[in-house]
């Protein structure tokens, strides 16, 4: 069976077309900017829908997320042990909810220099990672976003923007920012250090700084 959603939605809750067995087909109107957890779980729906990823079939260490992606669902990889690395879309610019949250694996993440939005929790305790690196494209990084990640150790960030303080990092963390931004915390923290030259212009050579399991950068 199909559905086609109004364009009017916006969001689908948590589980909302949860073990609809017949369902095969959906059209998601591209108002839609979030997708609750096991929204599809126990359809016949495919991995993915109208450039949102509603499924995770992953059974190997890198997951590269296709170029016509726009939405995650809420949840989607948490707790999963296989994967090391992800590679994320330009089309892409937010992380959903608890999106990566536990995977313990995980050692490197391409972040796309069009992202937005890294939601609350998204890669809380997520342990391996030891680098994460920003861009001037951020927004907003919710709360316990990288919290519970004991082996990160540095926070590079090319944009001047301030953050409300929500246990975004583990205090441990070390953060390098522009010469000139112009706030002496980041997200609450103090251990910064104003080193960093340039901000990196939205060019598609930036996709490739990522976060990594040591302190190079690729």
């Amino acid at each position: 069976q199909t559905v086609i959603l109004p364009k009017a939605i916006e969001s689908l809750p948590n589980r909302c077309f949860y073990n609809c067995k017949n369902l095969t087909q959906i059209e998601i109107p591209q108002t839609v900017t979030s997708i609750g957890y096991d929204c599809f779980l126990e359809t016949n729906v495919t991995e993915s829908v109208s450039g949102c990823l509603v499924k995770s079939t992953l059974g190997c260490p890198a997951l590269i997320i296709p170029d016509d992606i726009r939405l995650i669902q809420d949840d989607l990889f948490m707790c999963n042990s296989v994967i090391e690395s992800v590679s994320l879309p330009l089309s892409l610019t937010v992380i959903p909810p608890n999106c990566f949250r536990e995977c313990p694996n995980l050692i490197r993440v391409v972040f796309p220099f069009t992202l937005e939005v890294i939601s609350p929790c998204a890669f809380l305790g997520c342990t391996s990672i030891r680098t994460v690196v920003l861009y001037s494209s951020i927004e907003s990084i919710g709360s316990q976003s990288f919290y519970g990640c004991k082996s990160l150790e540095l926070v590079q960030y090319y944009g001047s923007q301030q953050f409300p303080a929500e246990q975004q990092f583990p205090s441990s963390a070390i953060f390098e920012l522009p010469k000139d931004y112009p706030y002496d915390s980041f997200c609450g923290l103090k251990n910064i250090s104003k080193v960093l030259d340039c901000h990196p212009k939205a060019e598609k050579s930036y996709t490739a700084v990522i976060c990594i399991a040591s302190t190079s950068i690729l």
